[in-house]
């Protein structure tokens, strides 16, 4: 038997997600609420939200070309996240757009597909504001128990939503609100796809 002391530990298998706070500033801020306020018309119901909430996500919509002094800054952030984790991307922005949940909604599981890296930036968010939750894409880890909760067993985490901060993940990676409903008023998101 070798010596203890010859053991290795090896964290396989880790997942990046990356969270900017300040990402925007103030006045980026108002000009952003302004556009998405010029433009709830074009909110709909969609499939990923329950009661209360509604995006004007589709397939090719480019929200962030209503909103052009924050690309260059996304281009960037991706680029850095992507180098950071050595995916191989064309740094092309797939589709852009806005979601608002009002009170009581909430942001089932899904994923992106058709994408490299997903983010969100949030625009409105307080303490009562849903968290995002990303979920362990190892599906044998539901069937172990856990003694204590460590970086190896985890089932989720979650993230705290605030005003101006932008979360990067990959665009696979399971994420919602866990089944919790939102409590703010107009919790509203810029949510976008690279490839």
């Amino acid at each position: 038997m070798g010596d203890l002391l010859d053991n290795m530990d090896y964290p396989i298998f880790p997942i990046l997600i990356t969270e900017i706070h300040n990402f925007i500033t103030d006045d980026e801020l108002k000009k952003i609420k302004k556009v998405i306020n010029e433009n709830v018309s074009l909110l709909k119901k969609h499939e990923t939200f329950g009661k209360n909430a509604k995006s004007s996500h589709e397939d090719n919509s480019r929200f962030i070309d209503l909103i052009p002094f924050i690309k260059p800054k996304i281009s960037k952030a991706v680029e850095e996240y992507t180098n950071k984790c050595g995916f191989k991307t064309d740094h092309e922005l797939v589709n852009s757009w806005f979601n608002i949940q009002k009170k009581d909604s909430v942001l089932a599981k899904h994923t992106h597909p058709g994408a490299i890296i997903s983010g969100a930036l949030f625009i409105k968010a307080d303490s009562k504001s849903s968290k995002l939750f990303f979920h362990n894409p190892n599906p044998m880890i539901y069937f172990t128990s856990a003694r204590a909760r460590t970086m190896y067993n985890f089932e989720w985490v979650y993230f705290n939503p605030k005003p101006k901060t932008l979360i990067l993940f990959p665009a696979w990676l399971q994420h919602g609100s866990n089944g919790t409903c939102n409590k703010t008023i107009d919790r509203t998101v810029v949510s976008f796809n690279y490839i």
